[in-house]
């Protein structure tokens, strides 16, 4: 972009781009060639030619589909029915102009439209009966577009999973849907990354779907650096030199991995941050307190024992107390567990209010409106007890220091709040406390985003992320 934007030498400066020059890109020509396009898409691309009026000649060309080629395979990714439109208007014109345009009207396409009820549908994160995540492909992408993203890894010739770390956005290539599921037919391996076991998991062709992230053995080939996706290269592709982060499961607690820091350092820290947004932002008195009342509790559930087992990962050098994060990859012995289920149960068993517990428990994204076991967890030895996301009914968290002078005392972990219906004891389940949030007029869907955004950005902050 920077090439692009500079002033040109003497000599002019040549650009090759894609149809990302459309639109919010103020670049001028003098000489602009394009493709064949839909009208909507020329108009754009015609002003980006002389667009300030200084040249004088400037001149555009336009590419007609192949002769003789198969119309159909060279419209994509636009609809031939708009290239004929386009290229019938264009054959009756000397001039493209903004004053010499004529004004068609043009059908408008007809597309899947989000309604309300899809919004509040998708504000719950909590994965479906099997465990996967709830479909978003449509409000995401359009229908037509058949392609999967796929990267290498240096792989061995077994059919094990794979413990790999994720993509990063360099590394994915756009491959067709259709001849990935074709190779993988044939027998060359493909795995997808399987967030309930926290492995790259082998798959066959009937798992590939659209929109899919695959990771590809390099040595099998499948990829040139003048074409990219290429099925008939049997060249090892060449693996970049990235830093990629670790892939996130349900389990995944990625931001806990840093040096060592207590419960009570590090909640301080966040707290901080978060009163600093919530100035910045200038949130009323009562959603900042909010804010800061979440962040105090947000990792109170970090005193769990299986919490402090993971991140003290048996180092003998671990310093004593109740820990926060530590050097070592976080990997709980029990699958699934979710400190933050903790964290904002423990804020609602010690009378903080349902906003401040959904903060706590929402501050990964992992635990919103309802709370429920997943398929692959480890069930309590007396199989009346209450279990989801590795918590457990009536398990003792240790006393621990918040900061700030607050000490969140050793508590056993009440898990009837999971049930639907409302107890005299504890008052409504979570799950009716947070449709109450949600449906409030004083917060809503979009409130709350805000606010869980503003508590996990000064998490992420006070861990020494700073973007």
């Amino acid at each position: 972009m920077e090439r692009l934007l500079a002033a040109p030498d003497k000599e002019g400066t040549i650009i090759i781009s894609t149809q990302v020059v459309e639109a919010g890109v103020d670049v001028s020509a003098a000489t602009l060639f394009t493709e064949l396009a839909p009208w909507p898409s020329l108009v754009q691309r015609f002003g980006r030619c002389n667009r300030t009026g200084e040249e004088q000649g400037a001149i555009v060309y336009w590419f007609d589909l192949p002769v003789g080629a198969k119309p159909d395979r060279y419209a994509a990714p636009y609809e031939l029915e708009e290239l004929v439109e386009a290229h019938r208007t264009l054959a009756q014109l000397h001039q493209v102009s903004p004053a010499t345009l004529p004004r068609l009207d043009l059908a408008t396409a007809q597309t899947y439209v989000v309604r309300s009820k899809d919004i509040v549908e998708l504000f719950d994160t909590t994965p479906d009966l099997a465990g996967r995540d709830i479909d978003v492909s449509r409000f995401i992408r359009e229908s037509s577009d058949l392609d999967v993203h796929v990267f290498w890894r240096d792989l061995g010739r077994g059919a094990e999973d794979h413990d790999e770390r994720a993509p990063t956005r360099d590394e994915l290539c756009p491959a067709p849907v259709t001849e990935i599921r074709e190779l993988v037919r044939e027998g060359r391996a493909a795995w997808t990354w399987d967030g309930l076991i926290e492995k790259w998991r082998r798959i066959g062709p009937r798992e590939i779907y659209p929109g899919a992230t695959l990771m590809l053995r390099a040595a099998d080939g499948g990829y040139t650096e003048t074409e990219g996706w290429n099925a008939k290269s049997r060249v090892a592709v060449p693996l970049p030199n990235v830093q990629a982060s670790p892939s996130e499961g349900m389990g995944s607690d990625r931001w806990a991995e840093n040096d060592w820091m207590s419960l009570s350092e590090h909640t301080d820290a966040v707290v901080a941050k978060s009163a600093q947004l919530g100035n910045a932002l200038a949130l009323s008195p009562s959603l900042k307190q909010a804010v800061v009342d979440g962040a105090r509790w947000h990792d109170a559930g970090k005193a769990h024992h299986v919490f402090q087992k993971s991140v003290r990962s048996n180092d003998p050098h671990a310093p004593t107390g109740i820990l926060a994060k530590g050097p070592h990859h976080i990997r709980h012995e029990r699958p699934g567990f979710r400190h933050e289920l903790a964290s904002g149960l423990l804020a609602l068993m010690h009378g903080k209010d349902d906003l401040v517990a959904y903060l706590a428990a929402s501050h990964h994204g992992k635990v919103r409106l309802s709370i429920r076991s997943l398929p692959n967890e480890r069930r309590p030895p007396d199989s009346a007890t209450r279990y989801a996301r590795g918590v457990f009914e009536g398990e003792i968290v240790p006393e621990a220091d918040l900061g700030g002078g607050v000490i969140a005392p050793a508590t056993a972990i009440d898990l009837s709040y999971m049930e639907l219906g409302g107890s005299i004891e504890r008052g409504p389940s979570w799950l009716a406390r947070m449709l109450n949030l949600r449906d409030r007029d004083d917060l809503g869907l979009f409130r709350l985003a805000l606010l869980e955004a503003l508590l996990k950005a000064a998490d992420e902050r006070a861990s020494g992320a700073e973007s």
